[in-house]
């Protein structure tokens, strides 16, 4: 493995590919969609809306690790230009149409500020459960402003568990790599 993408996953370079690879395997890894300045301006902006969360300067619906360290900062949308660029490009808004089929709508966005090693760690778990709604009509969007690896606790997907009911519990924890999951999970 490369971090916490299986070596096998392929890097998906065409729409179509993207379709079928999500269709497929009910995610879909795009390496480097964001970089470079555009990467650097987005990481200053979240992490001085951490910093505000943490100081009591943003105030909001925000869930805290402990009285001094944010877990989750909820809507950055509405305090992050950078943030607001990237949801609104053509080549990310034209890659959820074809995952979903034409027209979207921006639910919420949310900054989950992880330390490795540290915080509440989670089970594996369908977000798909904790959705609204009864149809897989929706497409979380997940950017690695650092680098995600198995050490720091990055983010894994079993391919395959999109397809069937909602698994209203958590998986079993105890698989240690994506590649030796069951795509029946």
């Amino acid at each position: 493995m490369v971090g916490c993408v299986p070596s096998w996953y392929p890097v998906v370079m065409n729409l179509q590919a993207d379709i079928e690879a999500y269709q497929r395997d009910g995610f879909l890894i795009v390496r480097g969609a964001v970089k470079g300045a555009e990467l650097k301006q987005l990481e200053r902006e979240l992490t001085r809306l951490r910093d505000e969360v943490e100081a009591g300067i943003l105030r909001g619906n925000h869930l805290m690790e402990n009285e001094n360290t944010a877990r989750v900062v909820f809507n950055p949308y509405d305090h992050s230009p950078a943030l607001r660029k990237l949801v609104t490009r053509d080549d990310m808004i034209e890659r959820a149409k074809a995952m979903l089929g034409g027209r979207i709508h921006l639910h919420h966005t949310k900054l989950m500020c992880k330390a490795a090693r540290e915080g509440t760690p989670q089970p594996w778990h369908q977000d798909y459960f904790y959705w609204p709604g009864s149809k897989a009509n929706q497409v979380a969007v997940f950017v690695c402003i650092d680098p995600s690896t198995v050490e720091n606790g990055c983010l894994r997907c079993i391919p395959g568990t999109h397809k069937g009911d909602r698994k209203s519990t958590r998986l079993n924890s105890s698989h240690s790599s994506v590649s030796r999951m069951p795509s029946s999970a």
